[in-house]
This record gives structure tokens, C-alpha cells and sequence, in this order.
């Protein structure tokens, strides 16, 4: 097919508008080129001649195709519903008052499209609406209308509506193409890809010629969309051979051509080919207009880009459309550095279309730059729900998770994810270990490590931060002297005190913590020298001049400690840690009221500091402890609990506060608001050993050992890895009250192992023994050997007591008294003498239950062996019998061979005999006896009967091989004067004989065996009777046949 294009052809596809002349049968013939812009001269002549309304409907629409909307307008203005009641010829004209509401309602969905006044939009809606309604009441069943309605739903969103109108329009026209198309493209867009296909198909086979090119393009997108690219392609190219201007199917193909071409250049200069044609066919075309803005982007124009971006902005009435046009104007402005303009247009795409990913990357970076960490997460949240693998992605959006830490898991997940694709990332290996460095610091480590290969790897300098990192967590794992080592490397090699490197913070904070970590190694001389020099280059770095005061304290030099204090409160008085840390010096001395005068100081500078509070509270607490007077005791619970709940009211998320409160409430009998009070203050955070004290202590109150066994197990795994002694003591105080003696007993040890000098641990050692001794001597179903341990216990309590007793010096420590040893040790040694005398009488018990048993038990062997022996006697009887039977077979089987062997010699002398009395041919005769020898059939002969001689000559040859008297009869001729019986019928009655004597042999062995099995049975009866189990028969005959095959071997 040839396309013409110009004027010419506009003139050859020019027909004239043929006007009535009223009552005449003439018409008045007009050219649309003759037509002006002002439709009042052909308003005048229509209506003069009252020209029927199809002709006012083609003179409308030729000012429409001329682009004279307005003249469109005016004159189908001139058939509203008042002017059409002057006329009752218009009145009958139904269908044509349809057409011409239906060509308004499609004229004002055309205005729609194009339009972005969002009030001039609904205006026009509304219109549209009504005059449709205007032709449902006019004719209902009109399809034009119905494919209208149809537009009409498509065009605000109301795909179901649509669908049902199409399918009307389909109900009254089944070949109606239109509402073909229009159903297929409710399919479309509800991604029913097989009905929409269907639906294009059948639009196009109902009128091939007719169907206009646009089907063949929703042919192609629908098999596109079902992964059929090639047969897409084909049906866009058939679509741009119909109509080489149609601009949905050049963008169509030159998308195709971008993506599926095996040569990247050739194709991008294909597509980008098929897009200027597209371009120039329509150049308002969005899609060919945003294709063409992304290439002149990437070339560098930007001019022509953004111009190009906003002209299909401007004419897009799709929102996936006008959203990828927002974001290649923000990407432009984003370029050039306008951040504002590309914020503006980053976010519109968004808005547009929010599944756009890119719109959403460029909208997160901008709320990045603005610091607005929230926004910029929830647009890379989208970003990674539509590319859940985009490496960037992730790696920003563990970034930004990393800055909340209600977020870190998020964060931990998408940073790993980021290794996995790439285990070198240094920033996912630092965001990652910065998150883990509380929770997990070997994990943080390592991932520090990790870090530090990567840039030596790549031959960059390792910052020193990051040594300085790694010796931190080194340090906190254990590692002293690798955390010492990446101390010094991050010092560069410089001296520790050079002044030059510490004027330098980070140089200053590298020191000191190489210093800590040096005082953990046990090496406090050199970690001084290092504070000294951090003093005297830095007098005003307190930190180091409280590590010399702590030091101090810890050698026994509390005036020294005392002088490193007050020279960092002359320094800087307000210091509060130094104030708190005299604080403690004078609590250590017992000084409470110089130590409340310390903490004040602290409360005077900041009143809202829990730290003195708390302090305050534990040492009145502990107070208690030092008096035995009631109302003292009160009154120091009482100005602990209220310098508790003062630390607490200042800060409510104070756990140590909390703690002192639930401390209180247990020592006033409060145990379950107690047991409450730990239980909140362990959920909310699970790193204060003492809480989880605390919580089994109550639990000790309440009778709960279980529970408080499991979280002294529990602290002391989680915090002292299992060798902290008086969490052990605890833990052996809470077997001991469950009675669980050996165990406490177990961990008793352990403390003292650990602790060898406590006298405390010994004397609570002998009270677990002695109870442990008269646990196992109070047991129902004692034996000798539970006796001696509870023997060995008591003794070993004993001398515990006894021990303890001559420790008359340690008694004041201990909290316990000669008097209250005396009285344990008169208890053991009269319970170990009880225990003694019981163990003598168990063991003569056992002895004689012992002897007794050895008794029953020789004579129930006896027994046996004499049954044994009866049984032996009895199977070799029947084994004899048997051994006589099978040589009674065999010697009546040598009788009948022999008898066999007679017969066979007979036979062969008849048969000699008949050869010289009868004249037959020899050859004959043998090949009979050969046959019959080998057991084949031959002719039967007839039969005579035998005479009284024969008869009873054979009676006992046939009892003696047929058995039982079964009588046989011979076959012979006429001829035969004797009888003698074939081989055949000797072999026959040889094998029937030996069944039958198989048959008896079989009985007896099974009368035998049942025999001994019912002996057997009996025997092992009474065996059971006397509490022995014997084996089964089977297994019994088994073994003798076993015994019976080694004595012949």
C-alpha cells in the first residue's frame, strides 16, 4: 500500500456536503475546503432549509477535522434539546440525535485528554456524562453509546465498568470492532493477557480491512507482555507497514529493537532511528518524546533534552508516561546541580507513578542530601521492593538503617546481603561492624579485619581509627596483646610520650586506651609511665589522672589516690567521676558521711545524676548489715530506698535505680512485687549480672528453686564463665534447699577451689555433708553401699567441724560460733555412729540374704542338671531309635533294589525267550523296548483278563509293590502265554514304597519331637517357679544339635 500525504491527497479524499433544499427536490453543494472559520453562514443555511441531522452532524465534524473547534461546537450547539422540540421532523430522527450526543460526549473525552486544569477536566467529564445519558433516554440500545461509556470508564480508571459496557456494545453488535477493541483493552490493563489476544483477534479477523493498524499494535503488546517478543515484533511491523506513521507502533518496535538487538550499537541506532520517525509522524508523541529526551541526555545535550522531557510532560496523560518525563527532567536538574528543581520533579514522578524505581533512587538521594533520613528510607525501601538485589541500593539502605538503632536488624540484613554479593565492600564491612561492636564484638572484629585487608589489598593506608577500632574490640575480647599491638600501629611507631603525636586528640585517645589495656596485661608500671606522659604534655586530661588515682586505690594507697583526686578537682572541680570515685574511697573506709558529703557535690553540680544516687542507696543498704539494732536497720533501709527512688523519679529508665527498688521490696517481705520489679528490669536489658541475682534470690524466697537454679546457671555462664565463687555458693545454697545435697555439695567445691581461704565455704561444705549423709541413711531401700558413702560423709563433716573448731580466729568473719560448731559436731558424731551400727547390721543382712541366695541357687543348678541329664538320656534313646529306623530303611531299600534288579534280569530272559518263540522283525522289537524303557507312551494293546492262576500266583508281587492291596492290570497280547511287569512299573512302585516309608519315618520323628518338647515345657515350668528363665525349645534343640555336631567333630 502507497502513502500519500500532503494536500493533494487531502483533495482527493475531499466529498461534498450535499444540503436539502426544503420542499424541492434540488440540494445545495458545498466543499469543506470552501467551509470558514465562522460556521454562522452554513448555521443559517441548515437551519433555513431544515437539513435533516445527519447533515448538520457531517457539517460539524468536517469543521472538526478542519481543527475549527470552536465552529464544531456552535453548530451542533444549535441542536439542543429546546431547538429540537420546535422541529417534530427531528423528533423522529432518533438515531441521529444519538450520533451526534455520542459525537459530542467522544469530542469532550478528546478535550479531557488534553487538558490539565484539573477543573476543566471534571467539566468536561461531567458534560460527557450527560450527554450520554441524553442518548440512553433517546435510544438505549444504541452500541456507539455503550462504546462511549466505555471510553468514558477507561478514562477515569473504572476498568470493570468499562468491560461491562463493552460487552453491551458487543450484546447488541457481536462484529462490532470498537467494542472488540475496547474489551480487549480492559483485558490489557487487568494483565489477562490469553482474553485480551482473544479480543484483538477477533477484532481483527471480523474486518481485517476495517480494523485499523492499532489493533495489530495491541497484538504486539500483548504478546510482549507474555514474553513472545518475536511475534511482537512481527506484528509491530506488520502495524508500520499498514501505516508508516503511526507513532505507537514505531515507539513500540524501537523499544523491541533497544532491548532485544545482539549488537548493542546496531540497536541502539535502529531504535533510536525508529523513534525520530515516530517523532516526526507525531511530534507530541510522549513516549517517543521521553526516548528520545533520555538519548540526548546521555549525549550531553541537556538543552534539547529537558525540552523534549516537558513537551511530553505537557501532552502525557498517562501517569507511568508523565512520571518517566518527571524524572528525566529531575535527572537533567539534578546534573546541573539545581537540587531543588530535581527534588520538585523526583517527587511528582513519584507521585505519578509510584512503582517507578528510578523516580524513587533520585528522591531518596535528595532526601539524603537534605538529611531527612526517613524519607530517604522509605523511598529506598520501594527502590529495593521492586530490585530486592540492586547492590546500591542495599549498601544506602544499611547506611541509612545503621543511623536507627530500632532498625539495626534491618540494617545487619541488607549489609550482609551487600557481602554477599561482594565479600570486599569496605563500607558494608564498616557500617556492619559499627552496629555489631556492642552486641557482637568478635563478630566486629573480624569484620575490622576484614576491612583492613581489603585496603591493603588495594594499597592504601590503613586509617588509624580504624586500628585504634580493632584494638578496642580486641581488648574487649581477651585479646591484650594483639589489642596492644594495634594500639601501637595505629601510634604511627612514634613513642607513647612524644609531644608532637599526643597534641594530636586521636593520638592522645590511642595512648590511653593502649594504658588500659596494658593495666589489664598486670603491666601498671609501664601503663603509669604512659599516663604520666599523657599528664604532663595534657595536665587538663583527667581521664588518665583517674586511671593513677584508681591504681593507686588498688595497691593500698588510698592517700596517693586521694592526692591524684583533689589534683583533678583543682583541674576541673565539676569533674563529677572524680567527686563519685571519692565517694567510693570513703565508703571502702567506712566513712559514710564523708562519702555522703562526696556525692553531694555531685548532686549539687547535677541533681539529676543517678549515678551518686545510686551510690548513696547501696552503701545505706549495706549499712544495715553493721547493726544489729531494728530500728537502725530501718531507718538505713529506709535512706536507701528513698535515695533509690529519687534516682529513679530523675530517670525513669534508670536499671540500677530499679534494682535498688526491687531490693527494698525483697527485704520487706515484698517478694512477688520484688520478683516483678528484677523480671522488668531483666527484659528490658539483659547485661546487669546483679538483676539476674537479685531475681533468683527472690525466687529463693518464694520456694522457687528450680527457677532460681536455672538463673544462677544462667548469670554464671553468661557473665563469669562459670568461675565466679560466690555466685557458685549462691547456686549450692539453692540445691541445698531443694535437697538436692550432692549437687550443692558439687558446686561447694568448685568455690573452694577457686577460692581456697573462705572459711565461709568449708563450714557450709560439712553442713551439705552431714545432710547429705542423712539423706542416704533415711532412704527406705538403703544397701551397704550408700551406707559407707553416708559413713564417708559423716566422717569427713566431722572433720571439717573439727577443723573450723581450731580455727578460733576466722569465727568473727564467718558470721558463726564455737557454740554452733560444737553442737554440729556432737550431732554428726552421734549420727555417725547410728550410721555405723546400721551399716554393720545392712551388711550382716546382705550377707545372709547372700547366702541364701547362693543356696537356692546350687540347688536350683542341681536341679537342672539332673533334669539336664534326664533330657540328654532321653534324646539319646530317641536318637538310637532313629538310627535304627534309618537302618531298617536302608536295608529294606537294599532289598528292593536287589528285588528291582531280579525283575529286571527276569525280563530281559522273557524277552529272549519271546524273541526264539515269536518270528518278528529284530529292528521292531528293539525300538519297542527302548520306548518302553524310557518311560514314553506307546499303542495300547487289548486287554485280557488274567486266569485264577495268574491271579493268585501275582497277589503278593502286587501287595509287595503296590501297597495296601491296590491291584494292577498287565497289558500283554494274545500271544503272551506268561506275565512278567515292565521297567516302568517297577520304577513306579519302587518310588511309591520309599514315600511310604518316608511318610512313617517323618511320623515318628514328629511323635519324638513332641514328645521331648512337652518334657521340656514341663521342666521349664518349674524353672520359673524358682526365678529361673530358660530358653525357648527351639532354641534348646538348636543347641544340643550344636553340642551334639563338636562332640563327633
Amino acid at each position: 500500500m502507497t502513502h500519500h500525504g500532503g494536500l493533494g491527497a487531502l483533495e482527493r479524499e475531499e466529498h461534498p456536503i450535499l444540503v436539502p433544499v426544503n420542499n424541492s427536490d434540488k440540494v445545495v453543494q458545498i466543499w469543506p475546503s470552501e467551509l470558514s472559520a465562522n460556521p454562522e453562514e452554513m448555521i443559517r443555511l441548515c437551519g433555513s432549509e431544515l437539513a435533516p441531522l445527519d447533515v448538520w452532524l457531517q457539517v460539524a465534524l468536517q469543521y472538526r477535522a478542519l481543527g475549527h473547534h470552536a465552529a464544531y461546537e456552535a453548530v451542533l450547539a444549535q441542536l439542543d434539546e429546546k431547538s429540537l422540540q420546535k422541529f417534530p421532523q427531528y423528533q423522529k430522527q432518533k438515531r441521529e440525535r444519538v450520533h451526534i450526543l455520542n459525537s459530542l460526549a467522544g469530542h469532550q473525552l478528546d478535550q479531557w485528554r488534553f487538558s490539565s486544569d484539573p477543573d476543566e477536566r471534571s467539566r468536561l467529564l461531567e458534560l460527557a456524562t450527560q450527554n450520554l445519558s441524553k442518548a440512553d433516554k433517546v435510544n438505549i440500545r444504541e452500541y456507539a453509546s455503550w462504546i462511549t461509556k466505555g471510553v468514558l470508564k477507561l478514562c477515569v480508571g473504572d476498568n470493570d465498568m468499562a468491560r461491562q459496557a463493552f460487552d453491551t456494545s458487543l450484546e447488541i453488535d457481536k462484529r462490532s470492532i470498537p467494542g472488540c477493541i475496547g474489551r480487549a483493552i480492559t483485558h490489557y490493563l487487568k494483565k489477562e493477557w490469553p482474553l485480551a489476544f482473544q479480543d484483538f483477534r477477533k477484532a481483527l479477523e471480523t474486518s481485517s480491512a476495517a480494523a485499523p493498524a492499532s489493533v495489530r499494535v495491541g497484538l504486539g503488546l500483548v504478546c510482549y507482555e507474555q514474553g513472545r517478543t518475536e511475534i511482537a515484533e512481527k506484528w509491530f511491523e506488520r502495524a508500520v507497514e499498514l501505516e508508516p506513521e503511526n507513532a505507537d507502533a514505531l515507539v513500540c518496535l524501537g523499544i523491541l529493537r533497544l532491548n532485544n538487538s545482539q549488537d548493542r550499537i546496531e540497536g541502539t541506532h535502529d531504535a533510536l532511528r525508529l523513534f525520530e520517525s515516530a517523532y516526526r509522524s507525531n511530534p507530541l508523541h510522549p513516549r517517543a518524546c521521553n526516548f528520545l529526551s533520555d538519548h540526548f541526555f546521555r549525549v550531553g545535550q541537556l538543552s534539547l533534552a529537558e525540552e523534549l522531557a516537558k513537551r511530553a510532560y505537557t501532552h502525557g496523560r498517562m501517569p507511568a508516561v508523565r512520571s518517566e518525563s518527571s524524572y528525566l527532567l529531575a535527572r537533567i536538574y539534578h546534573s546541573r546541580g539545581n537540587l531543588d528543581e530535581a527534588f520538585t520533579f523526583y517527587n511528582n514522578a513519584v507521585t505519578q507513578d509510584p512503582d517507578n524505581a528510578l523516580a524513587q533512587f533520585g528522591l531518596g538521594q535528595m532526601h539524603v542530601e537534605r538529611e531527612n533520613v526517613r524519607d530517604a528510607t522509605t523511598a529506598f525501601e520501594a527502590v529495593n521492593k521492586a530490585q530486592p538485589d540492586n547492590y546500591q541500593t542495599l549498601k544506602i539502605l544499611g547506611a541509612l538503617y545503621a543511623t536507627d538503632p530500632s532498625k539495626h536488624k534491618l540494617a545487619k540484613l541488607c549489609l550482609k546481603r551487600v557481602l554477599e554479593m561482594n565479600p570486599n565492600s569496605y563500607g558494608a564491612l564498616i557500617e556492619l561492624a559499627q552496629m555489631e561492636e556492642v552486641a557482637e564484638p568478635a563478630s566486629a572484629l573480624d569484620r575490622y579485619e576484614k576491612a583492613v585487608a581489603v585496603l591493603k589489598g588495594r594499597g592504601r593506608d590503613v586509617p588509624h581509627e580504624l586500628l585504634n577500632n580493632i584494638g578496642v574490640l580486641r581488648h574487649a575480647v581477651q585479646k591484650h596483646e594483639s589489642a596492644a599491638e594495634a594500639y601501637r600501629a595505629a601510634l604511627g611507631g612514634h613513642a607513647v610520650g612524644d609531644e608532637v603525636d599526643e597534641r594530636a586528640a586521636h593520638t592522645v585517645t590511642i595512648s590511653y586506651n593502649l594504658a588500659r589495656v596494658l593495666e589489664d596485661m598486670h603491666c601498671s608500671q609501664e601503663a603509669m609511665e604512659i599516663y604520666l606522659s599523657i599528664i604532663a604534655n595534657h595536665p587538663s586530661y583527667v581521664d588518665a589522672a583517674i586511671r593513677l588515682a584508681q591504681i593507686a586505690a588498688s595497691r593500698g594507697r588510698p592517700s596517693v589516690s586521694y592526692k591524684w583526686l583533689m589534683q583533678i578537682l583543682r583541674v576541673d572541680p565539676t569533674f563529677l567521676d572524680a567527686w563519685c570515685m571519692m565517694g567510693n574511697v570513703h565508703i571502702a573506709r567506712h566513712e559514710r558521711e564523708m562519702a555522703t558529703k562526696a556525692f553531694d557535690r555531685v548532686t549539687d553540680v547535677n541533681a539529676r545524676d543517678p549515678y551518686a544516687l545510686v551510690a548513696l542507696g547501696n552503701m545505706w543498704y549495706d549499712a544495715r548489715f553493721t547493726t544489729e539494732d531494728p530500728k537502725k536497720k530501718e531507718q538505713y533501709i529506709e535512706h536507701a530506698h528513698n535515695r533509690f527512688w529519687k534516682a529513679l523519679s530523675k530517670s525513669s529508665r534508670n536499671m540500677y535505680a530499679a534494682n535498688g527498688i526491687g531490693i527494698i521490696l525483697a527485704e520487706r517481705g515484698y517478694y512477688d512485687q520484688a520478683r516483678e520489679v528484677f523480671t522488668r528490669i531483666r527484659e528490658a536489658t539483659g547485661e546487669i549480672p546483679i538483676v539476674w541475682i537479685n531475681l533468683a534470690h527472690v525466687n529463693i524466697c518464694l520456694h522457687a528453686y528450680e527457677n532460681a537454679i536455672k538463673l544462677y546457671e544462667s548469670c554464671l555462664r553468661r557473665f563469669y564463665h562459670g568461675t565466679e565463687p560466690s555466685i557458685l555458693m549462691y547456686l549450692a545454697n539453692a540445691h541445698f534447699l531443694a535437697r538436692q545435697f550432692s549437687k550443692s555439695k558439687k558446686k561447694i567445691l568448685q568455690a573452694m577451689h577457686l577460692n581456697p581461704g573462705k572459711l565461709v565455704y568449708p563450714y557450709n561444705l560439712a553442713v551439705t555433708q552431714r545432710e547429705l549423709g542423712k539423706e542416704l541413711l533415711g532412704r527406705k531401700d538403703v544397701t551397704a553401699v550408700l551406707l559407707g558413702r553416708a559413713v564417708r560423709e559423716f566422717e569427713q563433716a566431722q572433720e571439717m567441724f573439727e577443723r573450723l573448731l581450731q580455727r578460733s580466729d576466722g569465727m568473727e568473719r564467718v558470721r558463726f560460733s564455737q557454740t554452733r560448731l560444737r553442737a554440729y559436731l556432737a550431732s554428726v558424731e552421734g549420727e555417725l555412729e547410728a550410721a555405723r551400727a546400721k551399716l554393720l547390721e545392712v551388711q550382716e543382712r546382705e550377707r545372709e540374704e547372700a547366702e541364701e541366695r547362693d543356696r537356692v541357687l546350687t540347688k536350683t543348678k542341681e536341679q537342672l542338671e539332673k533334669e539336664h541329664l534326664e533330657s540328654l538320656n532321653r534324646v539319646t534313646e530317641e536318637e538310637e531309635k532313629r538310627k535304627k529306623a534309618s537302618e531298617m530303611h536302608e536295608e529294606q531299600s537294599q532289598s528292593f533294589a536287589e528285588l528291582k534288579e531280579k525283575l529286571i534280569r527276569a525280563a530281559q530272559e522273557d524277552s529272549e525267550r519271546k524273541k526264539s518263540s515269536r518270528k518278528r522283525k529284530k529292528d521292531s522289537f528293539i525300538e519297542e523296548e527302548d520306548e518302553m524303557l524310557s518311560g514314553d507312551e506307546r499303542p495300547k494293546p487289548k486287554r485280557r483278563r488274567k486266569s485264577k492262576k495268574r491271579r493268585e500266583g501275582d497277589e503278593g508281587a502286587e501287595d509287595e509293590f503296590a501297597g495296601e492291596g491296590e491291584e494292577e492290570e498287565e497289558e500283554e497280547e494274545e500271544e503272551d502265554v506268561g506275565h512278567m511287569p515292565s521297567a516302568a512299573e517297577i520304577a513306579g512302585a519302587t518310588v511309591r514304597a520309599e514315600e511310604w516309608h518316608e511318610r512313617k519315618r517323618a511320623q515318628a520323628e514328629n511323635l519324638a519331637r513332641l514328645s521331648r518338647k512337652q518334657d521340656y515345657e514341663a521342666r521349664a515350668e518349674k524353672a520359673k517357679l524358682r526365678g529361673i528363665v530358660m530358653p525357648d525349645f527351639d532354641d534348646y534343640e538348636a543347641q544340643q544339635a550344636r553340642e551334639a555336631e563338636a562332640e563327633d567333630g
